[in-house]
């Protein structure tokens, strides 16, 4: 009585992990973590579309992207330190001395390499460079950055 009820939950055990293995292995998300560029390292807030364009081609020039590296993510310096939020809308403002043709802009560009495009937030009034966080404006952020074409968001929480 024992080793049949015994064979059907050994038969159940065993087989779940090759069930589990043979759906992984039938889609490619989730299999790797996001790889690809972040800005911070090598600009810190220093960085303007021209700094970021160049290492998005490099992801396509030197052959990453076709290896997985598929994410550049701009960190922190993107936004106007000095004008913050318009007045109207709330949604945080561009610097557009460094990203003249705005991250909607860059998107579209950073798309046509077939990458993707992140970007850097905090959750505090300010960011770790006192740029503009978005402490009681996640909701805002969250539509404006979808609305600018960025796929994913680093998010500070400090």
């Amino acid at each position: 009585m024992r080793s049949t009820l015994l064979s059907p939950v050994l038969t159940l055990l065993l087989s779940t992990p090759l069930t589990y293995s043979l759906q992984l292995e039938s889609t490619t998300e989730g299999r790797l973590p996001a790889m690809g560029f972040n800005s911070w390292n090598c600009f810190n807030e220093h960085i303007n579309e021209e700094k970021f364009l160049t290492a998005a081609q490099q992801l396509v020039d030197l052959g990453l992207k076709d290896l997985g590296y598929t994410y550049v993510n701009i960190d922190d310096g993107w936004s106007d330190k000095d004008l913050w939020r318009d007045p109207e809308t709330k949604r945080i403002i561009v610097d557009t001395n460094k990203f003249p043709d705005g991250i909607s802009g860059l998107a579209d560009k950073v798309h046509e390499l077939g990458l993707k495009l992140g970007i850097y937030s905090d959750r505090g009034t300010k960011t770790c460079a006192s740029y503009p966080g978005s402490m009681d404006y996640e909701e805002i952020d969250a539509k404006t950055f979808a609305d600018w074409g960025v796929d994913y968001l680093k998010y500070d929480n400090w």
